[in-house]
């Protein structure tokens, strides 16, 4: 998980999509507004794009813990500054991640931290 924070924070767009299987699955929390899945590799450069394209700057934090077995839970922050407006703010979320290899098989973002850790086996 710090890889790709490392290079979305970095603006590494290619290096980025590295990180994630040509089939990924990526699902929205189901309360969100938005919560188109996204698949593929091209899905994520498209959420890359679209995502970054209303933010002057946007940067990512995350604590994540670990099952050991390439499956983590992600507490996160986008730190962003708007584009138009000038305005900054953090948008939190949290995200669950199954990696193989060291790629992205499969995500999901949640609203909350304890669902991604439920999601991956570490819930309570």
């Amino acid at each position: 998980m710090d890889e790709f924070v490392r290079r979305w924070n970095d603006g590494e767009r290619d290096g980025y999509l590295e990180l994630f299987a040509e089939d990924v699955v990526v699902y929205a929390d189901e309360t969100w507004p938005e919560n188109d899945t996204v698949r593929g590799r091209e899905g994520i450069a498209q959420f890359w794009q679209d995502f970054r394209g209303v933010w002057d700057d946007v940067k990512l934090r995350v604590n994540t813990r670990r099952t050991g077995d390439g499956v983590a839970a992600a507490n996160c922050e986008w730190v962003t500054r708007g584009r138009a407006s000038g305005v900054e703010g953090t948008i939190e979320f949290a995200f669950a991640a199954w990696e193989d290899g060291g790629v992205l098989t499969r995500g999901k973002f949640f609203e909350e931290f304890p669902d991604a850790l439920e999601a991956v086996g570490l819930g309570h």
